[in-house]
């Protein structure tokens, strides 16, 4: 991965902003890891163990995915989705809930099953797995909690265990589905032949001045790439940095498996 390793200090350098990669093989287990354990706003990136935990609460028989729920109230927030636009309040599955939540990362969605969910559980399972750094403090949208000082936190490093546990643990796999099935493809994903976009299991987010993808490649080998990016002064150049980056990382997983 040296060469790898080369072309993505290259590309991070002529991006202004601060930049935290992690990029791990599985087969190998070789790591590329720069300024990987930085603390940054976890935007939404947060709702990938939020998902897990749906999915873990299921496998346990304490929620049944079937169950509907109705958007209403404070959880009703605008932002990336649908939910807050319809003039109906569609009954809505846990399960349906997952899936906006995830592939076009809708937020009501997301304040729904936060709501089901807990605070607390999502954070116990970070725990549980290692991911010490990583915590939910607020629901999506929140700007009073954010004044108050409370946010969503995660790093490169730990979304990078994340995305790996999608690809090691079986019980996670209608999970890596989920994330597979991602409509916003305009970072790490965006360069690489489309047709291989449904192999690679993804989750982005976005605030001001901040840009995140955490992606598990599956085909043509598997690999995580973590790409955290904050203090940009223009979002469209950090969008285009991963871009340049999951390109180069295509083209080392195309040349490793010959």
């Amino acid at each position: 991965m040296d060469r790898l390793k080369q072309e993505v200090d290259q590309l991070i350098t002529d991006v202004p902003g601060k930049h935290s990669v992690y990029l791990k093989d599985v087969e190998t287990g070789e790591v590329l890891a720069m300024a990987a354990d930085e603390k940054m706003a976890a935007a939404s990136l947060i709702k990938v163990p939020i998902l897990y935990v749906l999915y873990d609460l299921a496998a346990r028989g304490e929620i049944d995915l079937d169950e509907t729920l109705r958007p209403e109230g404070d959880n009703i927030v605008g932002g990336a989705g649908v939910l807050s636009w319809f003039k109906s309040r569609p009954e809505l599955t846990l399960m349906d809930l997952a899936e906006l939540m995830i592939v076009i990362s809708d937020n009501t969605a997301t304040n729904i099953l936060i709501d089901k969910i807990g605070f607390e559980p999502v954070n116990n399972y970070l725990k549980e797995n290692e991911l010490k750094l990583t915590c939910l403090e607020r629901k999506m949208m929140d700007t009073e909690a954010r004044r108050a000082g409370r946010e969503n936190i995660t790093t490169a490093r730990e979304m990078g265990q994340m995305m790996e546990l999608a690809y090691l643990n079986e019980s996670l796999s209608g999970a890596r589905a989920t994330l597979c099935r991602q409509q916003l493809r305009d970072k790490i994903s965006y360069l690489i032949p489309e047709n291989l976009w449904s192999s690679v299991a993804s989750k982005t987010g976005m605030l001001k001045g901040i840009e995140h993808d955490a992606s598990l490649f599956l085909e043509p080998e598997p690999f995580v790439a973590v790409i955290m990016s904050s203090e940009l002064e223009s979002q469209a150049a950090g969008k285009l940095l991963q871009a340049k980056i999951g390109k180069k990382i295509y083209q080392y997983l195309k040349m490793k498996g010959g």
